[in-house]
């Protein structure tokens, strides 16, 4: 796939022919258009003038490959989109994708950014999750000039990094690559996340080189433990600041956790390792808005150390970092681990 992707408006008489022509194997062959005479006779879509400074098409390489429909809505701005026929499912959608969501928000800055799907076109949800797009409530029906069909409403998820979107993209392609089950779960699959947010992700294979794979092959942890209390979910923490909680379980569809993978893979099972997850976890609640967990978080860290701190919403960073010399006075923390926590508190 070339990434030399350009984008023009409106669209030219030429790409509309182009458009009205292309033809869609089934199920997707609902999204063919009427003939290009039909369509200016209707004056609908992008043959409407009112509407035509919403269509942008774009080229790679000298060639057009598709166009995108952004309209402004009182509840947000949506973006349709729409490839040509013989580039479906190679990845130029997501680009495309990217480049319209940087297109809607130079125009509408305070608009939430939507599309909507139809729920069974599960290859269009995939490119828009990896889009940074999520679900947001339950399916709905919708009345189209085809008929009624069921959609999904999709949200842009306009705080994850770089990093994050990164990791979903590199967990999704391994899926894809070793027939592996994965789920997302928790606040990027609800869309809620922010910069901050660690991936929760059920990994449905209990096979301990698989797992290992998968955590070892977006790149070096700079720590991975488990929890306690649930038992059994792998933390996973990485220098580029992605976290990853990672619930493992077996391929057979029960819920039951496998504890052991957690202690082969955690990098210590010392009490003071496991406890300096905490450390982390207390600032990335804190900075995703969640202050009275992070605060929480804190003061577990300081019943560990036996210390009395004070501590309070407005004070949060001195005292974190008060804990946080406290702890290395008793215990070693990995200079990977400990500059990632810095760079966290230069956030606060």
């Amino acid at each position: 796939m070339n990434n030399n992707i350009i984008t023009a408006s409106p669209l030219t008489k030429s790409e509309m022919h182009q458009i009205c022509s292309w033809r869609y194997p089934r199920p997707y062959d609902i999204y063919n258009l009427p003939a290009y005479d039909e369509i200016i006779a209707a004056g609908t879509g992008f043959a409407n003038p009112q509407k035509a400074k919403n269509y942008h098409s774009y080229y790679c390489d000298g060639n057009f490959i598709g166009y995108t429909n952004i309209a402004p809505k009182a509840d947000g701005v949506y973006i349709g989109i729409s490839l040509r026929p013989d580039i479906c499912g190679k990845g130029y959608g997501v680009q495309i994708l990217k480049q319209a969501c940087k297109i809607a928000e130079r125009l509408y800055p305070d608009s939430q950014i939507c599309l909507q799907v139809r729920s069974w076109n599960i290859r269009a949800i995939k490119c828009y999750e990896k889009a940074g797009f999520a679900i947001q409530g339950p399916p709905f029906t919708q009345v189209t000039g085809v008929g009624a069909g069921e959609f999904y409403l999709m949200v842009k998820n306009n705080t994850v990094c770089g990093n994050q979107q990164d990791f979903l993209s590199y967990a999704e392609n391994f899926a894809e690559e070793y027939h592996t089950k994965i789920k997302l779960s928790g606040s990027f699959r609800k869309g809620t996340a922010t910069d901050f947010s660690d991936i929760d992700i059920s990994f449905f294979c209990n096979n301990i080189d698989m797992v290992r794979k998968f955590i070892f092959g977006y790149s070096g942890p700079i720590y991975i433990s488990h929890t306690t209390n649930p038992p059994g979910i792998i933390i996973v923490i990485y220098p580029d600041g992605v976290a990853l909680d990672l619930d493992v379980l077996p391929d057979t569809g029960t819920s039951q956790r496998d504890t052991e993978i957690c202690h082969l893979l955690s990098f210590s099972e010392d009490e003071h390792y496991l406890m300096a997850r905490l450390l982390h976890r207390s600032l990335i609640k804190f900075l995703s808005g969640k202050k009275e967990a992070g605060v929480s978080v804190l003061k577990e860290i300081c019943d560990f150390l036996d210390v009395d701190y004070n501590i309070s919403f407005s004070g949060f960073k001195s005292d974190f970092i008060n804990v946080l010399n406290e702890f290395k006075k008793y215990y070693p923390v990995d200079e990977g681990y400990m500059q990632l926590l810095l760079n966290l508190v230069d956030y606060l």
